[in-house]
């Protein structure tokens, strides 16, 4: 079975540790911030819901976004790294309606969650610090909203699409 893909690259125009207001970083490169993010996320049996690095404000209409994977390809340096996009509920619960159903006569079901559930999808970055560029991944089924949150690794971002 052959897939679809369409990756979208971004040029990276800062990274590292930065004094604010400051252009040049204190430390760190694309790789390094990657490495510490990795040596992070795979230390100590680390848990799915405790790897969001950003608080949310209780008027704020967004969700979390969890790091469900991250990989190294350790000949080339480059990273792979999975997010899992929080989806919301309705008082932990997910709603669904009946689409076989005529319009205005759906039925509306709730299912309830398991303990510790987050429900939500999961989106694809490749990193690629030789050349300080990522890429988003999208596969046919997937969306990509998550791309939002790689965003504090690259500020003024040119864009480039490529089909494969």
């Amino acid at each position: 079975m052959i897939e679809n893909v369409k990756t979208q690259f971004y040029r990276i125009s800062k990274a590292g540790y930065y004094h604010f207001a400051q252009d040049n970083p204190e430390f760190g490169s694309v790789s390094e911030v990657f490495n510490e993010l990795l040596g992070w996320v795979k230390s100590e049996d680390k848990k799915l819901s405790e790897t969001c690095t950003y608080e949310l404000e209780d008027a704020e209409d967004e969700y979390k976004t969890y790091c469900f994977n991250l990989v190294k390809n350790n000949e080339t340096g480059d990273f792979v790294i999975i997010t899992w996009n929080e989806t919301p509920t309705n008082e932990g619960r997910i709603v669904t309606v009946n689409g076989t159903q005529t319009v205005g006569n759906a039925d509306v079901s709730f299912s309830d969650l398991p303990d510790g559930a987050i429900p939500g999808y999961a989106t694809y970055f490749w990193v690629i610090p030789e050349y300080n560029v990522f890429a988003s991944i999208r596969f046919h089924h997937s969306l990509l909203i998550g791309k939002k949150v790689l965003s504090g690794i690259s500020k003024n971002l040119q864009q480039s699409s490529h089909h494969l």
